[in-house]
């Protein structure tokens, strides 16, 4: 089947070359039109006259600007009381494994239970230890939930607590939400429009055999359109083994069993800087042409880059088979991403994996697909990267660092020179023995004591301060003057000056 694509700001010629890096300012996905052979659809299942109405809506959407992708901002765990106990403390294990492993740009910390028949409030905290404790004395109940398996979901509450709230950042913060219950409300065009003004990124983990409404769109809909992500999954694949998850994060790759949704969706605690986002919808077999993508002007000649790519906008089905995500840079240089149902061991729909793409280059994007139906797919692709896209050219940055550190290494021997002892530069040729030892007096500072304080030369106390000690300079025909000194006749058996002894006289 031959597809074309379309680009939802169509009247703006602009738009199709405009950097990925801006997604920020864009407050929305990078949303495409397919034209099919089959029908005109936009994003999830929309008829023509409704996406054209969509696309006139989208194209006046404002943004906050008041925040950049480095502002602090709000990690929000949202989870139902539907859930067991243990489903949520390894989703907090994991979370927390995550924030304490690097500094993040989320300050906040944010958790609430949701599902119970008394609405709960989100409780904020500063820092693990508090968050942790929050979740851990608020885990599900059920003499707590609701009675019948009908009732929708309250999360849509959720969300638009927090987006009002006035005790911790909202623009560019991370919802996290557990999802055992589909709400009722499906009118969601309100809540997007906050979300994509506030950049906030929800991402939701759909559990197996959902309560509530039976439409599992609404929440699908809300993550994808605010550049979050939507994964379907069930709850034996929670990972259960906390202490060496970070490990296999970090050298594993995906498809394999001990690879799970919430540890997925959480990386982007790890990777917080959102690079490129397309939501394609496709059907049965083909290639399409995806927006541009633009890697940043880093230092580094590559960027490690986490894609995250889900394969449906439901509980994965046979119909799907493979996708292919290609990357061609401007210099024909090209790289493919495989997805194939068949060689990726307990694959549940959600796959991701670090690629390293050279910098400051346009890549064009292409996704071949294919599944064994001609319904309609939504796939979600997302692009993050650990550092924010700076808007300073890399040699500024360079050059001011490089200031920086010779100022520190000239400051540094500066230190260390003024804190040596001179005493041995002195010139005390044909000089006397007593004369050699009053030069010595001067230079010789104690570097561990005090201005008045004392230190020891020749059985005598003497003053450090040599300003106020030695007025005058020490030779045959001027005398010295002394601060306040002090004889210990027992230091004087311990120092010998030979045959000539010091005479000071005491002010």
């Amino acid at each position: 089947m031959h597809s074309s694509i379309t680009h939802l700001s169509a009247a703006d010629p602009s738009l199709k070359n405009r950097p990925q890096a801006e997604l920020w300012a864009s407050g929305q996905s990078r949303v495409i039109v397919i034209r099919s052979a089959i029908r005109n659809c936009k994003h999830v299942f929309l008829p023509e006259d409704d996406w054209k109405k969509e696309e006139t809506k989208n194209q006046g959407t404002s943004n906050n600007d008041s925040c950049t992708p480095e502002t602090p901002s709000t990690f929000l765990f949202a989870y139902s009381n539907d859930l067991d106990s243990k489903s949520v403390k390894n989703s907090l294990d994991d979370i927390v494994m995550k924030l304490d492993y690097q500094q993040s740009k989320y300050k906040y910390l944010a958790n609430i239970r949701f599902d119970t028949k008394k609405e709960e409030e989100i409780t904020f905290s500063t820092d693990t230890k508090s968050f942790t404790a929050s979740v851990t004395n608020n885990l599900p109940d059920p003499s707590l939930g609701f009675a019948d398996d009908s009732t929708g979901s309250d999360v849509l509450n959720v969300i638009q607590n927090f987006l009002t709230n006035s005790q911790s950042p909202i623009c560019g913060s991370i919802i996290f939400i557990l999802l055992q219950r589909n709400p009722d409300d499906i009118n969601i065009s309100e809540i997007v429009s906050q979300l994509q003004f506030q950049h906030v990124f929800v991402r939701t983990v759909f559990m197996e055999n959902l309560l509530g409404s039976s439409d599992s769109l609404v929440m699908y809909n809300i993550s994808s359109k605010s550049n979050g992500l939507g994964v379907f999954t069930d709850e034996d694949s929670f990972d259960q083994v906390g202490s060496i998850r970070l490990v296999k994060y970090l050298f594993f790759g995906s498809g394999k069993n001990y690879f799970q949704s919430v540890d997925f969706s959480t990386n982007i605690i790890l990777n917080e800087y959102l690079l490129y986002a397309s939501n394609p919808i496709v059907s049965g077999q083909g290639q399409i042409e995806l927006p541009l993508l633009t890697t940043p002007d880093y230092f580094s000649r590559t960027i490690s880059v986490f894609v995250d790519i889900t394969v449906q906008n439901h509980a994965l089905s046979d119909d799907f088979h493979f996708l292919n995500l290609t990357l061609i840079d401007t210099d024909a240089s090209s790289q493919s991403l495989v997805i194939d149902m068949n060689r990726i061991e307990n694959f549940n729909g959600y796959y991701n994996t670090d690629i390293f793409l050279k910098r400051n280059l346009d890549f064009e994007v292409y996704l071949t697909y294919n599944y064994n139906s001609i319904e309609y797919q939504a796939v979600e692709i997302r692009m993050l990267i650990d550092h924010h896209v700076s808007s300073t050219p890399y040699w500024i940055s360079g050059c001011l660092l490089a200031v920086f550190i010779i100022i520190s290494i000239v400051l540094c021997i500066k230190t260390c020179e003024m804190n040596q002892d001179h005493s041995g530069e002195l010139d005390l040729s044909g000089l006397s023995k007593r004369e050699q030892q009053r030069q010595k007096l001067l230079v010789a500072l104690d570097p561990d004591a005090a201005s008045e304080k004392f230190k020891k030369q020749g059985g005598v106390v003497i003053a450090t301060n040599l300003d106020r000690a030695f007025k005058k300079r020490c030779n045959d025909e001027e005398k010295v003057e002394l601060g306040n000194v002090e004889y210990d006749e027992k230091d004087n058996e311990q120092y010998d000056f030979g045959e000539e002894h010091d005479k000071f006289e005491v002010v």
